[in-house]
């Protein structure tokens, strides 16, 4: 099932960090992901003061991806860790980051949406790095 265009009217760049070094440089893979949909709420502060006590502001940021509209395919993260040539793109919750308005959005959590058993939206939670 397609979600309409102007229903996801954002961009995201995901980066997804290899399990390979080169001159102990972590290697990365970047993938332009068009039409999704970002919703949720920015901080304004990272630590707010009330009286003597300083509250962690996190930030709720969610980002749904139909799989369909990515060119390259969806791989499923354990699937990605055992493949050695990652063709496509995954989501993992240790290391893989998203951009989003230039602003770096750590991963926190994810869900694949797969009801015929193939993955066709993705629903990543997100909180600012």
């Amino acid at each position: 099932m397609k979600i309409p265009k102007f229903l996801k009217p954002h961009s995201i760049t995901l980066i997804n960090y290899l399990n390979e070094e080169i001159n102990y440089e972590k290697q990365s893979k970047e993938t332009l992901i068009e039409n999704c949909k970002v919703t949720g709420i920015y901080a304004d502060a990272s630590v707010v003061t009330t009286g003597a006590v300083n509250l962690r502001v996190k930030d709720g940021i969610t980002i749904t991806i139909d799989c369909s509209d990515v060119e390259e395919s969806y791989i499923r993260s354990d699937q990605w860790d055992e493949d050695l040539e990652h063709i496509g793109w995954t989501v993992h919750v240790l290391g893989d980051y998203v951009l989003f308005n230039g602003t770096e959005l750590a991963i926190i959590g994810f869900k694949e949406i797969d009801p015929f058993g193939k993955v066709e939206f993705v629903e990543l939670q997100c909180q600012r790095r």
